[in-house]
């Protein structure tokens, strides 16, 4: 760590801990919302989420997968994601993926070169 506990400390109070407040705050305030008003202000921050969380994944994947094989392994794991229902086939998911990058030999010296745009 760079700044020590004390700079942990203060990411933590200035990020973490006002997302957390929003959240517990949202969520006791939901249950007051009722009739039009509320279904659509809720459906609203639905729609929000969903665009934060989509343009992180988009930001991650051009980081994470710049090759085609690690596009191959992450594009193989969302598939078996959105078609598995067990909770268990996270953790296979997760190893399946760990295993296919272990063997075909992707790392990040050998690919460095090799962007895939």
């Amino acid at each position: 760590m760079r700044a020590g506990y004390a700079g942990a400390l203060a990411a933590w109070t200035g990020f973490t801990l006002p997302s957390a407040v929003a959240l517990v705050s949202f969520a006791y305030g939901a249950a007051a919302l009722s009739g039009p008003v509320g279904g659509g202000l809720l459906h609203g921050l639905t729609l929000v989420a969903v665009a934060v969380v989509a343009q992180a994944v988009a930001g991650m994947a051009r980081t994470l997968c710049p090759d085609l094989p690690r596009v191959s392994i992450a594009a193989a794991a969302a598939v078996v994601t959105v078609f598995s229902t067990s909770s268990f086939a996270q953790i296979g998911i997760i190893i399946g993926a760990g295993s296919s990058g272990f063997c075909s030999g992707v790392t990040l010296h050998r690919c460095r070169y090799r962007r895939f745009t």
